[in-house]
């Protein structure tokens, strides 16, 4: 059995572009470079699609999967996985799946952190840091008071 995944960030990183990484206790590198690749003027409406139960983010090369949007072909192949669960889909990397609360967990400290970096940024703006709010304060309580989350 695999030992409990942690993480953590690493600021002025020189491995990846930008300088901000994250790095986990278990190889992870498709969810390591979704979470990355995912771009930062996307973030608060992926992370609201995700509130919806809908997958997405990323792009034709990595993105995430929900339960509810696997389809009858998956289930007959047996490319499914749990209700409570989610797949990270990458072309370079093997596919990942996680329990979802456990990547909604990750993805909130991951966003969380991205705001704090950006909380001067006036590129993004305004708008952009209140939609972020907004999506984390609905995430957080998805995460911590949901108790089907």
């Amino acid at each position: 059995m695999m030992k409990e995944l942690t993480w953590k960030f690493i600021e002025n990183s020189k491995e990846v572009s930008g300088g901000f990484d994250i790095v986990f206790s278990h190889e992870m590198d498709s969810l390591r470079f979704f979470l990355l690749g995912t771009s930062l003027k996307s973030l608060p409406s992926f992370i609201t699609s995700l509130l919806n139960s809908e997958g997405g983010g990323g792009d034709e090369l990595c993105y995430l999967e929900t339960y509810s949007n696997l389809d009858g072909g998956d289930f007959a192949t047996g490319n499914d996985f749990e209700i409570d669960e989610v797949r990270i889909v990458h072309s370079l990397f093997d596919n990942v799946i996680l329990k979802e609360k456990l990547f909604l967990k990750i993805l909130y400290e991951y966003a969380m952190k991205v705001l704090e970096i950006n909380k001067e940024n006036k590129v993004l703006g305004l708008n952009w840091m209140n939609l972020m709010n907004d999506s984390l304060d609905k995430l957080k309580l998805k995460i911590y008071e949901d108790p089907c989350a």
